[in-house]
C-alpha cells in the first residue's frame, strides 16, 4: 500500500528492502554461529 500511494511499482521498490533484510539476517546467523563456536571451543 505504501508504494502504491507513492506511485511506485511495489515489485521493483521492495527488491532493495528484501536484499537488505536478507543481508542483515545472514550477518546475525553468522555471528550467532561464530559466537557459539567460540564459546564451545575456546572457553
Amino acid at each position: 500500500m505504501f508504494f502504491v500511494k507513492l506511485g511506485v511499482d511495489p515489485a521493483l521498490a521492495s527488491g532493495p528492502i528484501v536484499t537488505a533484510l536478507n543481508d542483515i539476517m545472514s550477518m546475525v546467523i553468522f555471528f550467532l554461529i561464530t559466537g557459539l563456536l567460540n564459546f564451545f571451543f575456546f572457553s
